[in-house]
């Protein structure tokens, strides 16, 4: 039930942020008929008049290079000198702003309340769950926390995400990755309590607050890694693009405090040296009743991705190691599998050999197959989903 309205929230943003970014200036081809003295006279003066203006003292003149014409260039890559990169530009997160983080949780908790309270068509008006009033939010700061039996997808994947949302309007707003984790908790708290006529779920809570800190931070390090600041062209445009669509509130972020538009050294962290992607593409074959002699064996395609962010015995702090796993199949349920592990903290018991590390794991595995017939609808195969602190040994193997 749930799952329809965040998914249209979901789109809702992306597009958002996908009219914010086409706002943007590109960078086109021109041709000019002049001689080969005056093209290079031109481009001396063009040039020079970028540097001037990228280091002027007023920022009102400083020049933004990221979509600007590059005078017979194709619509491309560019690489940038040292001497044009805006070395005096104070990146967005160098520095906290509470009521900004505070302001996009605010946000985020009244659109997709919005879009179930006015733009959702119920059945019965009665179980509209956005009807709040101050007899509900009494009700339920008083009767205190329930169990919730959502439906596994709007549970373990649609409150993770949305969980995911409200950590990066802290994480992307200056503050560390334990900072980021109590907007999660207190927006997920703020959802519970107030959002809905239900009385608040611990298990929402908990997913929301702790399995959107794991896919956060995540979807933070892969955005920041994607988004090249010091390119321009058409590499920066699609670079930007595909961060925003990793991670939306960053990607607001950065289009209203005018990152978008300059260029800067990247941040050292964003470029890790140990980095793996792989895809992998084949079948796979399930009994519709579990039978391991598969009597009723059903094969079907599945397509997965996997990636290795980091070296495990060279971490240091919150997720600088991560796994992570995406799965999708041709036959329902289509997304299928989704977990991930990142490093928390741990000690080195030996150098580069043993360690004790504590991880925060996120797991979505679904493999439920649905059979219908005239008067029910029967559902065979596996759930399983999970947001833990996990303890472990990691040896490094001779």
């Amino acid at each position: 039930m749930k799952i329809k309205y965040l998914s249209k929230t979901i789109l809702l943003l992306i597009s958002i942020l996908s009219l914010l970014l086409t706002t943007i200036s590109f960078a086109q081809n021109s041709s000019f008929g002049i001689t080969d003295k005056d093209y290079t006279e031109l481009e001396n003066s063009l040039y020079l008049s970028k540097y001037h203006l990228n280091n002027s003292s007023n920022p009102v003149y400083r020049n933004s290079l990221a979509f600007k014409n590059q005078l017979n260039q194709k619509w491309g890559s560019v690489n940038l000198p040292p001497e044009l990169i805006n070395d005096d530009f104070k990146p967005w997160e160098s520095e906290k702003h509470f009521w900004i983080g505070a302001g996009e949780v605010a946000i985020l908790e009244f659109i997709p309340w919005a879009l179930a309270k006015w733009f959702r068509t119920w059945e019965d008006p009665a179980k509209n769950w956005a009807n709040v009033s101050s007899e509900t939010w009494w009700r339920n700061l008083s009767s205190g926390w329930e169990y919730d039996g959502d439906n596994f997808t709007t549970n373990n994947f649609a409150h993770p995400y949305h969980g995911a949302l409200f950590f990066n309007a802290g994480r992307t707003n200056g503050y560390n990755f334990w900072e980021s984790t109590a907007f999660s908790l207190v927006g997920s708290a703020i959802w519970e309590h107030f959002g809905e006529t239900y009385r608040p779920s611990f298990n929402d809570w908990i997913y929301t607050g702790i399995g959107g800190a794991n896919l956060g931070e995540i979807f933070y390090r892969l955005s920041s890694m994607v988004t090249d600041n010091r390119a321009s062209g058409s590499e920066r445009v699609w670079s930007e693009i595909w961060g925003t669509l990793l991670n939306p509130v960053r990607g607001f972020n950065r289009a209203i405090s005018g990152e978008m538009g300059q260029n800067f050294d990247n941040p050292e962290w964003s470029r890790p040296e140990n980095f793996l992607i792989t895809f992998d593409g084949g079948t796979r074959s399930m009994d519709k009743d579990g039978d391991e002699k598969y009597t009723s064996k059903e094969v079907e395609g599945l397509f997965t991705l996997n990636l290795a962010y980091g070296n495990r015995f060279k971490v240091k702090k919150p997720f600088d190691f991560f796994g992570f796993e995406f799965a999708i199949a041709s036959n329902k349920p289509h997304f299928t599998t989704m977990n991930s592990t990142g490093f928390l903290f741990g000690w080195e018991l030996e150098k580069n050999k043993h360690r004790l590390d504590v991880s925060l794991d996120f797991n979505f595995n679904d493999l439920i197959k649905e059979e219908y017939s005239e008067t029910d609808t029967v559902y065979k195969g596996f759930l399983f989903g999970s947001t833990q602190i996990f303890p472990h040994l990691s040896s490094k193997p001779i």
